[in-house]
């Protein structure tokens, strides 16, 4: 039986059909039991209202009227049950429980207490799993995410049709240590655009959906109450899970076509790769490799060079006199360097330390390195090449 209890203090009079108390209550199944007592009697009846509420739509799911009368410390009790009769319901997937003032005035009522009870076997404890959180007997230390589990586990919450949305994350890793060491994430709101969104924004979703299936509270006494599953409901035009037809009489069709897709993928993945490649390699390398060293450079002149990452300058000779505070220190009058393609300059560079590594964006293109040095300094430069 799980039991949860509203107080509200009335400051005075409140207007008809007023907003008193609006607290998260999570959707339940089954009877129910309501019942209000107020600490001292009213004067006059008054009339009341109480509301399972639907806050993302701003949909009043069910109504319930009660009063107290003149004198009287309790007012009727209220037995239902969510769903029934289907006519005075428009729907079942409540998030609020709402007490109104009903078309009374409550004048001249300031400071009377009432308590509000709602119970039944099916109500979510406010407190569920109050031992904690771990995983459960048959979970792994390391879930993998398998079209199976995620079936089973969006079964278990009452939404099969979300497996859908989780298919791009087969293969998943979950540590359950780390899932489980807490109550479920909260279940994000779902609608049709996210079957558009990233694989990585999807990921919330389907850890508050596996963690029904993978934790559990920590047993006691008297014994926990569970998390309540989370409340969804599926989206207009929401797509099937796709289903895959197998002919048992001509199963050699269905291998040939399963060859086709993958040589259709192991295509795309191969040129998914010779780009970023090329990204690694020029764009974001990892590292360098030191080739071609061209030494006791002097005066001003030039070479070939084909698709590197960089060039390293160190200055062997001919150190200026003339520096500026810094590490390392800068120094005046020591030379340029520049980086063309055909004759068309791409890039230009001060020398000013004796040692530099120099990596311009766009030294991939350039086809040619060219110096200018002052006179008596004598430079080593090495070709750097992009790690394979």
């Amino acid at each position: 039986m799980g039991t949860r209890t509203y107080t509200y203090t009335w400051p005075g009079s409140q207007p008809s059909n007023t907003v008193l108390l609006s607290v998260a209550l999570p959707a339940f199944t089954g009877s129910y039991t309501i019942t209000q007592t107020v600490d001292v009697a009213f004067n006059g009846i008054l009339n009341f209202k109480y509301q399972f509420y639907k806050s993302s739509t701003s949909t009043v799911n069910r109504e319930q009227t009660n009063s107290f009368n003149s004198g009287s410390l309790t007012a009727g009790t209220i037995n239902g049950t969510v769903g029934s009769p289907a006519g005075s319901w428009t729907g079942t997937d409540f998030d609020t429980f709402r007490y109104l003032a009903g078309t009374t005035s409550a004048t001249n009522q300031a400071g009377k207490t009432v308590t509000i009870t709602l119970s039944g076997a099916n109500v979510p404890d406010p407190n569920p799993c109050v031992y904690g959180t771990h995983p459960s007997s048959s979970a792994p230390a390391i879930a993998f995410v398998t079209d199976a589990t995620i079936a089973a586990a969006c079964t278990l919450i009452g939404a099969p049709w979300l497996a859908v949305l989780f298919a791009p994350l087969i293969g998943y890793a979950l540590d359950t240590g780390v899932l489980c060491g807490s109550g479920p994430p909260a279940m994000p709101t779902i609608t049709n655009s996210d079957l558009l969104s990233s694989v990585q924004s999807r990921v919330a979703a389907l850890q508050s959906t596996l963690w029904y299936s993978l934790c559990e509270c920590i047993p006691g006494t008297p014994s926990p109450i569970p998390f309540p599953p989370p409340s969804l409901t599926q989206p207009t035009g929401w797509p099937p899970s796709p289903v895959y037809s197998c002919d048992p009489a001509n199963l050699c069709a269905t291998l040939t076509l399963i060859l086709k897709r993958l040589d259709q993928l192991s295509n795309a993945v191969s040129m998914d790769l010779n780009i970023d490649t090329a990204i690694q390699r020029f764009a974001v390398p990892f590292a360098y490799v030191a080739s071609t060293v061209h030494s006791t450079l002097t005066g001003q002149g030039s070479f070939t060079i084909s698709r590197l990452v960089g060039l390293r300058v160190e200055v062997t000779a001919g150190t200026p006199g003339r520096q500026l505070e810094g590490n390392p220190p800068y120094y005046w009058n020591v030379g340029w360097l520049s980086l063309s393609e055909g004759g068309r300059l791409i890039s230009e560079h001060r020398l000013s330390q004796l040692q530099l590594d120099w990596l311009p964006d766009d030294v991939q293109l350039a086809t040619s390195f060219g110096y200018w040095l002052y006179p008596g300094v004598t430079i080593r430069v090495t070709e750097l090449q992009p790690e394979k």
